[in-house]
């Protein structure tokens, strides 16, 4: 059986970034209805491509994550067709891993070390 590599640090979630959960909780008292799909988001993020994958595998891994976020957002039927798309480009803009922030494209993984 083949080890498998994980990551550095430990999985933590911020549920929907951007202040959604948040936001959501504060006013309406109770989670969102795109929780588990953030969730799930966050999970593939933690990991990323791994501490190996190159550029390219990383562009074509993430667009995959992103794409599946979408999904889940729009069958989630909260938002409807209307905001998936700013959604899903505020994803793509905002979790780069060329940004050192805490939901970042691989934040499971110790980049400094």
């Amino acid at each position: 059986m083949d080890k498998i590599d994980l990551p550095d640090l430990p999985f933590v979630s911020d549920g929907c970034s951007g202040g959604l959960s948040w936001g959501w909780v504060k006013i309406f008292r109770r989670l969102s209805p795109l929780e588990e799909c953030c969730y799930n988001h966050d999970i593939e993020y933690h990991f990323g491509s791994g501490r190996r994958a190159g550029r390219w595998e990383s562009f074509i891994d993430r667009l995959w994550v992103d794409n599946q976020f979408a999904l889940c957002v729009f069958r989630s039927g909260w938002c409807g067709k209307v905001l998936v798309l700013p959604i899903w480009l505020a994803v793509r803009l905002g979790g780069g891993g060329y940004l050192y922030t805490s939901y970042r494209w691989g934040f499971g993984w110790n980049w400094k070390g």
